[in-house]
């Protein structure tokens, strides 16, 4: 959600944190030969909307042709990274799942989840992840700035994917949720529909997109996720 006023100087602080540590992992990860790092979650809105967010952690994908095999040598490469002023604590380690506590000098710990993804191919003139379990997901380069003007690039989804993500979360035809739909998830995809896309691009990003109902067309699906929002 957009940021409130209060605690501002501790919103600075906790992103400067954020972008620091997000860019080093990317970096330490990307040397992996086939590994590539692609941010998610609140981060990649603000990228993508430009628009300040309030932010509880920090979400990554990581895509990887061997997910089993790189999640090991992820975890080993990050066991290894030296950030000045931040130290890295496993919390939890599963066959597709690392998350870190960031723990940095005088200041609270962060939380970094890594969600580990298979792709069958990977597009390398656009960076398009072909998934193992279907669907293509488009991935763009965008900036975000720190509060001493410290321009980070990271890897993000592009906007129509991202926005056709969240249209099915929130439409209701996701079968097995992982989770309920909160109102936060409301306001993300208000966020991202103030962007500058096109439907059809969006309607195209949900036919490749590997959580899309079989037995519906984009339309309808684009529909209900619009009426729940009350766009």
């Amino acid at each position: 959600m957009p940021v409130e006023k209060e605690n501002r100087a501790d919103y600075i602080k906790a992103r400067d944190i954020d972008l620091n540590t997000l860019s080093a992992v990317s970096s330490q990860i990307e040397t992996l030969e086939g590994v590539y790092c692609v941010v998610t979650g609140s981060y990649a809105i603000e990228a993508l909307v430009e628009r300040p967010l309030n932010h509880e952690d920090m979400d990554v994908n990581v895509f990887t042709l061997s997910p089993l095999a790189d999640i090991s040598r992820v975890a080993s490469l990050l066991e290894r990274l030296s950030v000045p002023g931040l130290k890295f604590q496993l919390f939890k380690q599963t066959d597709d799942r690392l998350e870190y506590d960031v723990l940095p000098e005088q200041a609270n710990s962060r939380r970094l989840e890594m969600q580990f993804v298979e792709a069958k191919y990977v597009e390398r003139s656009t960076v398009d992840f072909r998934l193992s379990s279907g669907g293509i997901v488009p991935t763009v380069i965008l900036p975000l700035i720190d509060s001493k003007g410290q321009e980070y690039s990271f890897r993000v989804k592009s906007l129509p994917y991202s926005i056709a993500t969240w249209i099915i979360r929130i439409s209701g035809t996701v079968e097995n949720p992982k989770r309920e739909i909160k109102e936060s998830d409301l306001g993300h995809l208000r966020l991202l529909l103030s962007g500058s896309y096109k439907e059809e691009d969006v309607f195209l990003a949900m036919g490749n997109h590997p959580q899309m109902p079989a037995n519906m067309s984009e339309s309808e699906v684009f529909n209900r996720a619009m009426e729940r929002i009350k766009v």
